[in-house]
């Protein structure tokens, strides 16, 4: 007798579990889709300058005119793998370097040189920096339509004349 007793206590037990599981409101959790992994590129900025010279964008402030077409290239170093990566400046003398390949490098393995426009070859002795290459600043982070950009820059670079005058026009 005992043990129907005992036998039907457990059973009795076992539906009040079972009844307090699917009778008892549950949380619904929705799940939705996993969002696409964010893409990611590196900009470099800066400008090229020639000073002393009065061309097109003279800039009295610094005595200084913008050099366009000069090379900019953004070296990468890590480990033994380096990536070059080249951009020209504009007529204001601004160059902007973008790539997303630069996934595994950091920011103080990177530095930009530059080479003067062959169109301005007179201008061509480096005055800033003062070493070769610029290291990288990082200026902030960009949202653009296709992700995200860390925006670097190289700041400005100021090339002299090789000779005491400029010519009269670039």
């Amino acid at each position: 007798m005992m043990a129907n007793w005992l036998r039907l206590f457990t059973l009795s037990l076992q539906l009040a579990l079972l009844l307090l599981v699917f009778l008892s409101p549950r949380r619904v959790v929705a799940v939705g889709l996993p969002k696409p992994p964010v893409k990611f590129s590196v900009g470099v900025e800066g400008i090229v300058f020639c000073k002393r010279c009065k061309f097109p964008g003279y800039n009295r402030d610094m005595d200084a005119s913008p050099i366009p077409g000069a090379i900019a290239t953004l070296r990468c170093y890590n480990g033994r793998r380096a990536v070059s990566l080249k951009a020209r400046t504009d007529n204001n003398g601004y160059f902007l370097i973008q790539t997303s390949s630069l996934t595994t490098f950091t920011s103080n393995k990177c530095r930009v040189f530059v080479k003067p426009s062959p169109t301005t070859s007179y201008c061509n002795i480096l005055v800033y920096p003062r070493s070769p290459g610029a290291s990288l600043k990082f200026e902030k982070v960009l949202k653009l339509p296709f992700g995200l950009e860390g925006l670097y820059t190289a700041g400005v670079f100021v090339f002299a004349p090789s000779v005491p005058t400029c010519p009269s026009h670039p």
